[in-house]
């Protein structure tokens, strides 16, 4: 009767916002928990509320044992089912399919516990390497802060939580080496430094840093490493005046343009006849100014505008 009053005063009816997947077994079961307490019903997860006999003997008008169906494992019965259903409505498609068989509440119970276990090792596991190997680079102090909490999180959830003052190492870890300052003085503090002291030491760090760099740290690792490279440009660049007077726009033999004040014109349009002469006077390809002259009886020839030395 205990039981049944608990029922009548504590139903199973909250809702459960956040349904059993593969991986949120943590959240999901401080759903279940609370109200199945809440009722007196836990006994119904754990095994320990045994079922009583479904048939019980007594005695007859004769003095014989009659055997009747006991009227405690129908109320039992009723209370396990209640249990039941209210775990089944809390389960993802998927998870249901793998405890469809099972008949009673703690049942269900057991064998979600067991699938939980196996996956949450892997998990675990994949999460402490993620938290060991990731790094700062280009996030933010807020991003990457939220990132490794999201991450310890997760080892919570698996049920290997690591204490902040792990987290804390992993981050500082994480870091680059622009951060060496906040680690040395993290370090050097005799206790230890929880994780929202070490946030808003990284963040006051890094608006200095924007604040003589003019910009995000992000903005800073771009910014040096364009400086980087704009001085192998001013290299390169500083040795193309000497090609451009070989041979560019500064007045090179294969260019347009004077060198020696002797005018000088590009054959390279001519289809072929690149090797040919072109004459400075009247800029006919085939002959030279010289043979011009000698072809006219002119020493020196010379057209309008044009002087030749």
């Amino acid at each position: 009767m205990r039981v049944t009053n608990s029922i009548l005063t504590f139903p199973l009816c909250l809702p459960i916002t956040e349904k059993l997947t593969r991986s949120n077994y943590a959240l999901w079961q401080v759903q279940i928990l609370p109200a199945v307490r809440g009722a007196q019903l836990e006994g119904f997860l754990d095994g320990t509320e045994v079922a009583p006999p479904k048939i019980i003997k007594e005695k007859g008008a004769d003095g014989k044992d009659v055997a009747k169906p006991n009227p405690e494992y129908a109320r039992w019965l009723a209370q396990d089912q209640q249990v039941l259903a209210y775990l089944l409505s809390s389960l993802t498609r998927d998870v249901l399919s793998q405890v469809a068989l099972h008949k009673s509440a703690s049942e269900v119970w057991g064998a979600l516990e067991k699938i939980h276990s196996s996956h949450s090792r892997a998990r675990a596991v994949n999460t402490r390497i993620a938290l060991a190997t990731t790094q700062k680079g280009n996030m933010s102090i807020i991003e990457y802060t939220t990132k490794m909490k999201s991450l310890a999180d997760d080892l919570a959830c698996a049920g290997k939580p690591i204490g902040e003052d792990e987290l804390v190492r992993y981050i500082l870890a994480g870091l680059d080496q622009e951060y060496n300052p906040v680690l040395t003085v993290v370090l050097a503090q005799p206790d230890d430094t929880s994780f929202a002291d070490l946030l808003s030491q990284l963040l006051s760090f890094e608006q200095c840093l924007a604040m003589f760099t003019g910009g995000s740290q992000s903005s800073v690792n771009v910014a040096n490493r364009g400086r980087g490279s704009g001085g192998r440009g001013t290299g390169r660049s500083g040795r193309a005046p000497q090609r451009g007077r070989g041979g560019g726009g500064g007045g090179g033999r294969n260019q347009g343009g004077y060198n020696n004040n002797t005018p000088r014109f590009n054959n390279s349009n001519n289809g072929g006849s690149s090797k040919r002469p072109r004459c400075q006077v009247c800029f006919k390809v085939g002959h030279t100014a010289t043979e011009l002259g000698m072809a006219t009886g002119t020493r020196n020839p010379k057209p309008d505008g044009f002087l030749l030395h």
